[in-house]
């Protein structure tokens, strides 16, 4: 566990810098693009905690609070649940999920 939760460190700290270098071209401040990255990583925890989610096979960004849910699950039941967690994180407005039933 503790592997995973130094792998989701170390990905929203690479998003983090990214959004730096971005926020030059989008007009966005790095105060937008932290929240946006928060959410993420906040999603991506609530992912990791839940049974029925797999947090590997979903994709979520998140843009001045919208979230999209990309990739492909099991199941209906897993499809809603991660639609529900991302809902249930702080900054959340919006929630586009997109996500495929293999």
């Amino acid at each position: 566990m503790h592997k995973l939760k130094a792998l989701v460190v170390c990905s929203v700290l690479l998003a983090i810098v990214l959004s730096f270098i971005g926020c030059q071209t989008t007009g966005r401040t790095a105060g937008d693009f932290i929240d946006d990255v928060g959410i993420e990583a906040g999603i991506r925890a609530k992912f990791l905690e839940d049974p029925v989610v797999s947090p590997f096979s979903i994709h979520i960004t998140s843009y001045e609070g919208e979230v999209t849910l990309t990739g492909a699950v099991d199941s209906l039941k897993a499809k809603r649940q991660a639609e529900k967690l991302a809902y249930s994180v702080k900054g959340v407005r919006k929630v586009n999920n997109h996500i495929k039933i293999k």
